[in-house]
């Protein structure tokens, strides 16, 4: 008996093997939602494309005259160019313009979405180095709460609102502009120069005053890679200390731009209902974390989730239901697994480090008896 338990005991698997299972089980399942997300996202491109310039609708569209572009200059002042360009002509630059975004977010400032994916298996905290990799998870998570948010508030008695319907082609165009031009005003020039100023105080202290060259050139890479700059200057940063990389100052500013982007919509006078303010407050807040974290295409990528994304899917769907049917169904039903799995996964992380600080301080004030001798 003492030989077959010794026998039964070799074979039983150690924790740390079951810890490269359970890694296994989780990893192959993320990773393959996520890849398939991501090729949702770039396929997006020529569908929206197709819908806009090979359909009745979107040509009768693109063929309308857009006399002035506008902008913001910061959030909730607007400012605009007078010129003459069709909508065709306006639509392909910004197609090209999330095309680029969706190409540096692939390459990555620090690793690219290939080499994330391939080196997984040694190091899951680097999983989320790679922008591409990572906004999928920030735009389920985000998508979700809004969802779950919007039916809290509805059930009582705080309306969401809706944009008045109008030609479906033509809202796929304002839904694509506004998502670049509303992360430009909301969150790359306010947020980019709130940091310039901080880090330029920063540097003064550290290096002293600094010339006009350095200056521009250190208001293009803060602009473009907050978090890039950081590094560089060698203060607290996201890759080295987590999201307490993110001062508090960081925080606030995050969280002030975020209530004035909520704020813009229920006051833009366009159908949004005062529960419009939270919903997009929610949604800001990530887009300005993303970009503190991956730069200026993150936050591009996320709005155009909301806008675009869900836009062109939704119209392919109306126009080719037979073929776009399934496809629909799978998509969402695997944004909406992978912003609960996101959720839970916080939670459990919230809630560890939690744990930690109120047994580390336990610890402190009740020390372990010393060793009977």
């Amino acid at each position: 008996m003492g030989i077959e338990s010794q026998d039964l005991g070799a074979v039983k698997p150690s924790s740390s093997t079951l810890r490269k299972i359970l890694k296994i089980i989780f990893l192959i399942p993320l990773i393959a939602i996520i890849i398939f997300l991501v090729f949702t996202f770039i396929f997006s491109i020529p569908i929206g494309m197709g819908l806009f310039y090979f359909t009745p609708d979107g040509i009768s569209a693109g063929q309308r005259t857009l006399r002035y572009i506008p902008f913001y200059v910061l959030p909730m002042v607007e400012a605009s160019i007078p010129i003459q360009l069709k909508l065709s002509t306006v639509f392909l630059y910004l197609e090209l313009i999330y095309a680029a975004c969706l190409l540096f977010a692939w390459k990555g400032p620090k690793e690219s979405f290939t080499k994330v994916i391939k080196n997984s298996y040694s190091s899951t905290k680097q999983l989320l180095n790679n922008c591409l990799f990572a906004l999928p998870i920030y735009a389920s998570m985000g998508l979700v709460a809004v969802y779950l948010l919007t039916i809290f508030q509805e059930s009582h008695g705080i309306p969401t609102g809706s944009l008045p319907s109008f030609d479906p082609l033509l809202e796929l165009f304002f839904f694509t502009y506004a998502s670049v031009v509303e992360e430009i005003g909301f969150r790359i020039i306010p947020l980019g120069l709130f940091m310039l100023f901080y880090l330029l105080w920063v540097r003064r202290i550290q290096v002293g005053p600094i010339s006009l060259t350095e200056r521009l050139k250190l208001l293009v890479e803060t602009v473009l890679y907050p978090e890039g700059v950081k590094r560089k200057l060698g203060l607290k940063n996201v890759e080295a200390n987590g999201l307490s990389g993110i001062s508090s100052a960081e925080w606030v500013a995050i969280a002030v731009v975020a209530g004035v982007f909520g704020l813009s919509h229920y006051l833009s006078g366009s159908g949004w209902g005062i529960g419009k303010i939270s919903s997009a407050a929610i949604v800001g807040f990530t887009f300005g974390l993303a970009y503190l974290i991956y730069g200026a295409e993150a936050p591009i990528i996320l709005h155009f989730f909301f806008n675009y994304y869900t836009t062109v899917y939704e119209l392919a769907y109306n126009v080719y239901p037979g073929m776009f049917g399934i496809f629909l169904d799978l998509t969402y039903t695997l944004i909406v697994v992978l912003g609960l799995i996101g959720w839970l996964a916080l939670s459990i992380f919230a809630l560890g480090k939690i744990a930690r600080r109120i047994f580390g301080a336990r610890r402190e004030i009740y020390p372990a008896p010393a060793p009977v001798t």
